[in-house]
């Protein structure tokens, strides 16, 4: 028997004014906001969740993370 990762997946993208200190500003307060609704909102427990850093970004990105979450057991 072989078995597979299984995962449900959801992206978001938001795109900024062409000014590198607000766009990182924003991506910032982004991540902070979303953490809070995750944690406070759907009270999901944080140590359950994680952001990942891209190591490739697309040519018109400044920073990408991915959001993951680890399934308690």
């Amino acid at each position: 028997m072989y078995r597979t990762r299984e995962f449900e997946q959801m992206e978001i993208e938001y795109f900024v004014e062409n000014d590198e200190n607000k766009a990182m500003e924003t991506y910032e307060q982004r991540k902070k906001d979303s953490l809070e609704y995750r944690t406070k909102v759907i009270e999901i427990n944080p140590e359950n969740l994680r952001f990942k850093d891209h190591e490739k970004l697309a040519h018109y990105a400044a920073d990408a993370v991915d959001i993951e979450y680890r399934y308690p057991r």
